[in-house]
């Protein structure tokens, strides 16, 4: 082997130098670079498993985010769609409110103008009464002078109180047109006697 060597031109002096030389290069490697370079790696492999970890949980919470964002969107949609109904049901109760009030004033009013209508029938009918009491005094008096038979009599009062009717009745009732109540002005020169 000895002659092996020395053909193939090694010397083993020099093969054990480069042997320890290569020993200690190692060893100066292994403590100052491949130790760093390995605890480098490590912090990086934890950095990195950490940064995923971490984008797992950022991932879960942006899911748990966007589940939150659409409960809330759906409890918003339910409380307007609750407020549009409510604002509907008290827009309905208001309706009904005025409805009512305004029934009630109508109501009032009718009855209103049913009393001034009554009230001026009265007056109406009190003229009426005045004017057919000094019509009747006045056919009495021309009674009293002229001495008259039942079918004069009869004639006269009929004749009187026809043009009664016919003049007054009709000024009156064009003045107080619903104080007459629909009737004609010989229905109410008969019932003013």
């Amino acid at each position: 082997m000895n002659e092996l060597m020395t053909k193939l031109g090694i010397d083993w002096r020099l093969f054990i130098a480069q042997l320890v030389n290569f020993a200690v290069l190692i060893a100066v490697l292994y403590r100052f670079a491949y130790k760093p370079v390995l605890t480098l790696l490590e912090k990086r492999r934890v950095r990195i498993e950490k940064s995923l970890e971490e984008a797992a949980r950022i991932e879960a919470e942006s899911a748990r985010m966007e589940q939150l964002k659409m409960q809330k969107v759906d409890d918003a949609k339910r409380e307007a769609q609750q407020v549009l109904e409510d604002a509907a049901k008290k827009a309905e109760a208001v309706k009904q409110a005025t409805l009512a009030t305004t029934r009630v004033e109508s109501e009032k009013i009718v009855l209103k103008a049913k009393a001034q209508i009554a009230h001026e029938r009265g007056e109406l009918l009190k003229g009426v009464q005045s004017e057919a009491a000094e019509l009747v005094a006045s056919a009495v008096e021309k009674v009293l002078k002229e001495k008259m038979d039942g079918e004069k009599d009869k004639k006269f009062i009929i004749d009187a109180l026809q043009q009664f009717s016919v003049s007054n009745v009709r000024e009156a009732a064009g003045i107080h047109g619903l104080a007459r109540g629909g009737m004609s002005p010989r229905e109410a020169g008969k019932r003013s006697l």
